[in-house]
This record gives C-alpha cells, structure tokens and sequence, in this order.
C-alpha cells in the first residue's frame, strides 16, 4: 500500500470521528487528529495502525475532556438555546415545535417586533403552531416590524378583511389573531406545510419562499445542529 493511500485511510478515519462528534468539537478533533497522529513514509499500514494505538489513550482522554466542555456549555446556556430542526418545504408547522427559551426569539425580531418572542411563544403553545413559522411570517409582511402597517396599524401579519387591511389595537393582539386564523382556516383544513399554506394566505408564489428563508436564518443563527424540534 503506498503512501498515497495511507493518507486516504488516515483522511477517512478523521472524517468518521469528526461525524460522529458533535459539531462544536469536530473542528478540534480533526485539527488534533491531523497534528498528532503522522503516518512513517513506508508501505505498511500496520505502522499506521500502531500509531492509532499508542495516542488511543490520549486521544479518549482528549474526547473525554472535549465532551465534558460541551456538558457545561450545554448547561450554562441552555436558557439561550433553542431547539431546531433543519426547515424545509415539507415541514409540518403543526406538528414541529420551539423549545427554546422565548427570549432568544428576540435576538431575530426588530421594529415593532422587538421584545415579543414571549407572546409568539405563547400564541405557538395556546394554538399549536410552530412559534418559528409564525415569527417568519411577520418578519416577511412587515418588514421585520418597521412597515407602515406594522407602525400605525399594529398589523405585523398582512391580515386583511373584506375591505382593507385590518387595524390592532396592539401587536400582542395581532400575533394573537394571525395564529388563532391560521389554526382555524389554514391547520383544521389540512393545510400543515408552507407550500399549502403559501397557496391560500398571499397570491405571491414567492411568499412561502421567503417565509422558509426567515425560518432558516433563524435555524443557521444558531449553529448547533445538535438541538431538534
């Protein structure tokens, strides 16, 4: 076996422990692993394989030491910390869920949004609809709550009645009202997914588009992927 291939086994070896390490880590196990463990330049994997063994002790002292770090971490920030899953199109909104602590919405809402990651965390527990997607559709019809409708109509969702958009006597009201609507006239008919939901609340077929992306910033906003719905 030459020397090339050594180093695709070697490179192969890092990239299954650095999957099966926690994303937080990873880039240090790989960094570790490419410093500490050097391949003889000879023909033989058995001196590769000797090499494993003689850093196998430090190498679990050293994933030992990383997973203990990650355990405080975890702890120390757990009320910072949401809990999500990748979005996409197939999502079901009723059936996904935030729970994470209702303040850190807060780092993604601006304008008139700002400070009510508690009430959209309340409207998603009181009506069964994923507190991310209900923030993701405010942030798109209102412009992250700086639209003119948002500011002089408390309206942060685009809602409208049979004449014209409609009028809240606070943005708490409306968050209420838009969840409360898509329970009754989008969820208890069947419509669960962003596409479906996209065909009935705005005629833009890009609207779901962008309600998906607002989910995601959100999502990428975290860069753990270690937490679920």
């Amino acid at each position: 076996m030459n020397v090339r291939r050594l180093n695709n086994v070697r490179n192969y070896a890092v990239g299954v422990i650095c999957t099966l390490m926690p994303l937080e880590t990873s880039h240090v196990v790989q960094t570790a692993c490419k410093n500490e463990i050097s391949l003889n330049k000879t023909n033989n994997i058995s001196d590769f394989v000797s090499e494993l063994k003689k850093r196998d002790k430090a190498t679990k002292k050293m994933f030992m030491d990383t997973n203990e770090l990650i355990n405080r971490v975890q702890i120390r920030d757990s009320i910072n910390r949401p809990r999500l899953s990748n979005p996409t199109l197939r999502t079901d909104v009723s059936k996904t869920r935030y729970r994470g602590n209702p303040q850190f919405l807060d780092n993604y809402l601006g304008g008139v949004l700002e400070g009510k990651g508690q009430q959209f965390y309340d409207a998603q527990e009181k009506y069964g609809i994923n507190a991310s997607f209900l923030i993701a559709i405010a942030k798109h019809e209102s412009g992250n709550g700086t639209s003119d409708f948002a500011r002089n109509r408390c309206n942060i969702a685009g809602m409208r009645n049979k004449n014209s958009y409609m009028y809240f006597s606070s943005v708490n009201e409306c968050i209420d009202k838009m969840a409360s609507n898509l329970k009754r006239l989008y969820i208890d008919q069947g419509l669960t997914t962003i596409p479906a939901i996209n065909k009935k609340y705005a005629e833009s077929t890009q609207w779901g588009n962008s309600v998906l992306n607002n989910m995601k910033d959100l999502y990428t906003g975290t860069q753990c992927k270690l937490y679920k719905y």
